[in-house]
């Protein structure tokens, strides 16, 4: 093991140094305290052996230090003033050992041969934790590498047979559906992009989403501008899925049906995510033609509209609002449970974007 020595008297360190080395340990010495935990904080030892009683720090100080430096560090203590309350506030502070001097060497000893066994051990333990973390995540990378493939597969499929559809309204209806397996997709690349392969940067894949979606459809939505503003976010897989398919649904819908040819304003959808929390508010806004009056969200039978309130109250267990005025607008609010816990960044400046 690896030991720092800690005295001002340089006879008691030698002395250490002479009985400890010959058992196979590696012994740095140094007399005063300040600069034996600058030593400490640049190198890495594996036990601590210093007097509790030094100028300028004692022991105990310097074991508070130790660790808050590198916690769990083992720290063996000695003194010439073994009163029995030094020894306790010792031992209730985290000291592994104490001992008076002179040292017991053959129990010293003993005492390094016990934490050898125990850092070895731990290290082993380490070594095998890193090497299964490691293994589990290659074989999470593959997982999604092979629903990515097989995504796309599902795709590409569709879209050959949207190119051999002859009815306009079976060619749509598959449209749907590949934008939908695209929308899932999507969440699995920025889930491989991530650095801990649990949550994603929500705030890219919508813009992502939503950049697809405008290509997506025939080119006479570029017309259509498509403002984008959000709080930074992310979330967990199990969330993002659904929540972009009601986007999906949302924007797909206001790109087909907000706009027809008879209409004479600027065209525009506006999404807007905040962070609320603990939750998110999802606001999806077109200044188009509006609602028809006679369709009931929590009643109808089409797809799309079904898809949103299952989706959201459901799945998400949040709530649902449409507003038909000026347009149509949809706010969603999400609380979101433990299973899909979200990391906050407080920029929203950098995520307004228009296309």
């Amino acid at each position: 093991m690896k030991i720092l020595l800690i005295d001002d008297q340089i006879n008691v360190v030698q002395s250490l140094k002479d009985a400890i080395e010959p058992a196979g340990h590696e012994c740095y010495s140094c007399q005063d305290p300040v600069l034996a935990l600058e030593k400490f904080r640049n190198d890495s030892y594996d036990v601590v052996i210093t007097d509790y009683k030094m100028p300028g720090m004692n022991g105990l100080e310097l074991l508070t230090l130790i660790q808050q430096e590198k916690p769990g560090t083992p720290v063996i203590m000695f003194t010439g003033y073994a009163e029995v309350e030094n020894v306790i506030e010792a031992t209730n502070m985290g000291v592994f050992a104490f001992y008076r001097k002179p040292i017991n060497i053959r129990e010293l000893l003993k005492t390094l041969d016990k934490l050898q066994s125990s850092i070895k051990l731990k290290k082993q333990k380490e070594t095998e934790f890193n090497r299964l973390k490691n293994q589990n995540k290659l074989y999470f990378m593959e997982i999604q590498h092979r629903v990515r493939n097989n995504l796309q597969l599902i795709s590409s499929l569709i879209n050959l047979q949207i190119n051999f559809a002859d009815d306009k309204k079976n060619k749509i209806f598959l449209k749907e559906h590949e934008n939908r397996i695209k929308t899932i997709g999507l969440a699995y690349e920025k889930l491989n992009e991530s650095i801990n392969f649990i949550t994603i940067d929500f705030t890219e894949y919508i813009h992502n989403l939503i950049r697809y979606l405008k290509v997506s459809y025939s080119s006479k939505f570029n017309n259509i501008d498509i403002k984008v503003d959000t709080d930074n976010i992310w979330t967990a897989i199990d969330y993002t899925i659904p929540i972009g398919l009601v986007v999906n649904e949302i924007i797909s819908n206001s790109l087909k049906y907000a706009f027809p040819e008879s209409f004479k304003e600027n065209p525009e959808i506006v999404v807007w995510v905040q962070d609320m929390n603990h939750g998110i508010c999802l606001t999806i806004s077109d200044n188009g033609i509006g609602f028809p009056k006679e369709i009931d969200l929590f009643k109808s039978n089409t797809l799309g509209l079904k898809l949103i309130k299952t989706l959201v109250e459901n799945q998400l267990g949040g709530s649902i609002k449409l507003e038909k005025e000026n347009g149509t607008k949809y706010t969603i609010i999400l609380k979101l449970a433990d299973e899909f816990e979200m990391i906050h960044y407080k920029d929203s400046g950098e995520n307004n974007s228009e296309y």
